[in-house]
Parts: C-alpha cells; structure tokens; sequence
C-alpha cells in the first residue's frame, strides 16, 4: 500500500517537472528541421492592431529563460531591441494587453515601420507561426498566482495560423 502511494507520488512530481509544450509537437519538430524557424520573446508594446486577415503587434524583445521558450522570456533582462510581428489569425483583446509577455515562433522577413504614439522607427518584422502570449499585462509572470489582491492562476494562451 505504502508503496503503491510512493509510486503515484513520484509519477505526480515527475509529471509536475517536465516542461510542458507550449507550441504544437508538429511546430517543435518543424522548427528542428527548419533553422528559418525561430523563436522570439518578448513584451507587448502596443496593443496589436487587428487587420483584416490577422493581427500586427509591435514588441520589445526579451531574451528567452534558459534558450528554452517553454520558459518564457526573461522579463528581469533589459529589452535590447522592438520588433513586430504579423499572425494570420486572431489574438483576442486580453492577449494583445500591453504589457503581456510572449514566445512568437516565425520567420524573420525584413523590416517595417513600427508606430507607437508619436515615435516611428523601422524595426524586424517577423512573420509567426505561433504565439504563446502569457496574459500578465503589466504584471510579471514570476508575480503569479499571488497578487497583491489575492490568488490568480495566469491565464495563457498559444494562437496559431489559421488554416
């Protein structure tokens, strides 16, 4: 009995570390065999403007956790760049909230011309596949579940192409 109990206790505490997948198997072995695909952390920095086949989001680049983007980026680093996405697809409101951290899995395709207030500038523009938004706002991840109001478990969400 004991040892039945110990068994489903490590199967449970093994389950609880692996990482889990934030982005579909298919992407994860796709991105392996294509080096064109890669992925990008990040913070929002304007609200994405939703166009008429997708989505168009202008973000500060944050390196990601330990290389791993199951991880996050690593929102204590100082962001070194903007860049700006395009998703053919749909990001719902709360996961395009500024301030919200994302992994962006893509292919970078040159340059355009990011707006935020009254500030332009050319930046890289990336063309994803996926998106796995982390819906903190301006909160950090590392913040959750504990607020200083009460509990919340951190909402997020993967967004891919639509088909």
């Amino acid at each position: 009995m004991i040892r039945a109990a110990l068994l489903i206790w490590l199967t449970i505490s093994l389950a609880a570390c692996a990482s889990p997948h934030v982005f579909p198997k298919s992407l994860e072995a796709e991105m392996e065999e294509n080096k064109d695909l890669v992925p990008v952390g990040g913070r929002i920095v304007r609200t994405g403007t939703q166009q008429q086949d997708g989505v168009l989001v202008v973000v500060e680049r944050l390196p990601l956790l330990h290389d791993d983007p199951t991880q996050g980026p690593d929102e204590k680093a100082l962001a070194d760049e903007w860049f700006m996405f395009f998703l053919k697809g749909d990001i719902e409101e709360l996961g395009r909230m500024t301030g919200n951290k994302l992994v962006v899995v893509g292919k970078w395709e040159g340059t355009q011309v990011a707006e935020v207030g009254t500030l332009k500038k050319e930046v890289p523009y990336l063309v994803a596949r996926c998106v796995h938004v982390w819906k903190t706002g301006r909160q950090k991840i590392s913040e959750f579940p504990h607020l200083s109001d009460g509990y919340y478990p951190l909402p997020r969400q993967t967004y891919c192409v639509r088909k």
